[in-house]
């Protein structure tokens, strides 16, 4: 047989080598080197530019796409092709390896020069959430996208007054790996600029997520309470005061004795404690907007608060909206976040004092039942003529 034929030899690492040049079946010798000129290494595979070989790594850089975005150049020198095709330090790790192998496609030819993308040593992180919980705790997410070269062995996030944190400032951990995370931060000062960055750390050093920031509220959690009936209640700590932060459904004064619960027009004329649920309807009102009260059961010394609790004066009042800066303000950090009980053509509101204050509506002095979900009400110890209270 005449024919001529390119030969190719499979290498350990499955690189595929061709002969320099065609080979008839007679030939006595097949030589394959990597010192001929560049149109015929590799079968005219690879250009030599700039002193570097240029050769394809199949989809190097995995974008499902084998382009001149895979060509990587590789060093020069037969010693580094005979020991497995590596380059020099090709993914930017520190070491040559075999991380540093490429694998050629065979089928493509007119090879340029192009950088092979580097392996980033440090693992990328984000900081996603800042979910504040009350003046001395808050919840921090992040989420680590990338491990880099080595696996992500510790995660979390750190926080400080100042910008920019890092783990050497205060930090919590949460995990380790890829993923999404949170952590609970407690210990902080209310009503207080505090910076949060994620962070995540695999070996070889430390990466931070963007920065965010957040002022802690000025309310901290009581230890709750619970009246006569076992209701609980939740409670807030708001400058020198601990407020409850539910509105009242207990149905006996502090004594055991029952509040009368008065569902017709008798409530006109009392002169005595008595109590109701908006529109006699306990089943769809009592949770959350607790019960109605007349002003009587307020003044009546039998005390309708849980032992240890009162109905605050107006100079408690007053202190309370002092506290919160002024009374134009003082509605939005009140009253209770979003519209999930609110008339959602209300105005917005924050509740960063931790009151969250619900509309319970009103049953007024003629019987009549109205303002739910659009108004609350809350009684004062004071009175502010001879015939009614402040509220």
């Amino acid at each position: 047989m005449d024919d001529e034929y390119y030969l190719v030899i499979n290498h350990r690492n499955s690189i595929e080598t061709w002969s320099a040049n065609p080979v008839a079946f007679g030939s006595d010798n097949v030589y394959y080197s990597f010192t001929l000129d560049p149109q015929y290494s590799y079968g005219g595979n690879v250009k030599l530019l700039g002193n570097s070989w240029c050769i394809y790594g199949g989809d190097v850089n995995q974008d499902d796409v084998i382009d001149t975005g895979d060509m990587t150049p590789v060093d020069n020198d037969a010693s580094s092709f005979a020991t497995g095709y590596l380059s020099t330090d090709v993914n930017g790790d520190g070491v040559i390896d075999t991380g540093d192998m490429t694998i050629v496609d065979n089928n493509t030819s007119g090879f340029i020069s192009a950088s092979y993308p580097l392996v980033p040593p440090t693992a990328v992180v984000e900081t996603t959430q800042i979910t504040p919980l009350s003046g001395n705790s808050v919840i921090c997410s992040g989420n680590v996208t990338y491990q880099g070269s080595t696996m992500v062995t510790q995660r979390g996030v750190c926080w400080s007054t100042s910008p920019e944190p890092d783990f050497y400032d205060n930090h919590a951990s949460n995990g380790i790996g890829l993923g999404a995370y949170n952590c609970q931060i407690n210990g902080l000062t209310p009503n207080t600029q505090y910076y949060f960055r994620a962070y995540a750390y695999n070996g070889t050093g430390f990466s931070y997520g963007n920065e965010l920031s957040c002022i802690t509220p000025v309310f901290t959690f009581g230890e709750g309470v619970n009246d006569f009936d076992g209701n609980s209640y939740t409670s807030v700590i708001i400058g020198t005061q601990e407020w409850m932060a539910e509105n009242l459904k207990v149905t006996h004064y502090n004594n055991g004795d029952i509040i009368p619960i008065i569902t017709d027009n008798t409530w006109i004329n009392l002169t005595t404690g008595a109590m109701c649920w908006y529109e006699n309807d306990e089943a769809t009102y009592t949770n959350p907007y607790g019960a109605l009260y007349n002003y009587y059961t307020v003044a009546d010394s039998r005390n309708l608060c849980p032992a240890g609790w009162h109905v605050p004066s107006d100079t408690e009042w007053a202190e309370l909206i002092e506290f919160l800066g002024d009374a134009n303000n003082a509605d939005e950090k009140l009253k209770e976040a979003g519209f999930e009980h609110w008339n959602p053509l209300g105005f917005e509101a924050d509740n960063s004092s931790g009151f969250t204050g619900l509309p319970g509506g009103r049953r007024a002095s003629n019987g009549v039942y109205s303002s739910i979900v659009d108004q609350g009400f809350w009684w004062s110890t004071n009175e502010a003529t001879s015939a009614t209270a402040w509220g």
